[in-house]
């Protein structure tokens, strides 16, 4: 019963701070040097880090039109740059790369692949790891270990937005290393209400012996919306648990989000959704939903079909599936989904 009640905890977190994800046309790939020939080699698979970060899709790359595409991806390029990297030695330096968003768009869609917005939801991550045969550190904002840096560059390369713990005092008196090993929903729960985040995820890995060579295994828990996902996950090192940890954070987002890509010449999905929102009092208010709604994943167009003192009727025109569609809409700040009445869906402007 206790469980019970910390999963359903998470459903009543404080307003959840999806955030807007910069950078969804850029991407950062290790290189040996700063010559032509490396880069060159590398524009490829920026094309294709940026193409996965904007569809959700990780195979996108086995798509022929898509395949066909990579191979010219110097001409999606607009600028790079370079940045020093002390993750891996042998790769000292972090090639930026940053392709056109209108041909990036355009060859998504010339693909019938899908396009994730930019809205995303934001993820708390608590995790314990080894520092020694007996002690282990929890990783915060501000920690030295090199664990943080691959998070947020595998973040980043990603396109999914997350954040650690501040790690100060609130959060030792909360929160215990045992706490994050055991997985102890009722102390994350508390100690993750006021980074108020849309889900969070608990992880910790030991050194394990396979087949004679030193690895790493690892077990995650991903919480969200009172849902949860458990992964074990094996490894030689750090780098690779992080890299096979964000593609099942990857493909469990999209399917939230974005939805199943769909099979080449699959039916689309095209639906007319009527919604009303009350507490819609002032113009700003107004302009401010219709923004945040056009930058929805799957909209294609919102149009106002009724204006009161205190309410808004709009017709929006959605090509993704509805339970897609809603779950981006409750990413949206201060929109609260009321009811579904006579095929409308009913939300509150909370303000």
């Amino acid at each position: 019963m206790r469980y019970i009640i910390a999963l359903i905890a998470f459903l009543v977190l404080p307003l959840a701070y999806a955030v807007k994800v910069h950078d969804l046309y850029e991407a950062m790939i290790p290189v040996a040097s700063q010559s032509s020939q490396d880069r060159m080699r590398a524009i490829p698979k920026a094309l294709e880090q940026v193409l996965v970060k904007n569809s959700g899709n990780l195979d996108i790359a086995k798509d022929a039109r898509i395949k066909s595409s990579l191979q010219h991806a110097e001409n999606l390029l607009q600028e790079y740059s370079y940045q020093p990297s002390t993750v891996n030695l042998a790769f000292p330096y972090l090639l930026i790369i940053k392709f056109d968003h209108v041909g990036v768009s355009q060859l998504l869609k010339r693909a019938d692949q899908p396009l994730w917005g930019s809205n995303r939801p934001l993820i708390l991550v608590w995790l314990a790891v080894p520092v020694s045969a007996e002690d282990m550190e929890i990783i915060g904002v501000d920690s030295a270990s090199t664990i943080l840096s691959l998070f947020k560059q595998q973040a980043a390369q990603s396109g999914v937005p997350i954040i650690f713990p501040v790690m100060d005092m609130q959060d030792l008196n909360q929160i215990s290393i045992q706490d994050i090993v055991t997985m102890s929903l009722p102390a994350l729960t508390r100690a993750s209400q006021r980074y108020a985040p849309d889900a969070v995820l608990v992880g910790h890995w030991v050194a394990m012996p396979q087949q004679g060579v030193q690895g790493l295994q690892s077990q995650w828990k991903f919480v969200q919306g009172g849902s949860e996902q458990d992964w074990t996950i094996s490894g030689a090192s750090p780098n690779a648990i992080i890299d096979i940890l964000f593609n099942h954070i990857n493909t469990t987002l999209t399917h939230r989000y974005v939805g199943q890509v769909a099979a080449t010449n699959a039916q689309p999905i095209e639906m007319l959704v009527t919604v009303q929102v009350n507490g819609i009092t002032h113009s700003r208010d107004l302009t401010v939903l219709l923004r945040a709604l056009k930058q929805v994943t799957g909209v294609e167009d919102v149009q106002v079909i009724q204006v009161s003192n205190n309410a808004v009727w709009l017709e929006i025109d959605v090509h993704t599936a509805l339970d897609n569609f809603l779950e981006n809409v409750a990413l949206i700040p201060h929109l609260v989904l009321e009811s579904k009445r006579d095929e409308t869906l009913v939300y509150t402007w909370d303000r």
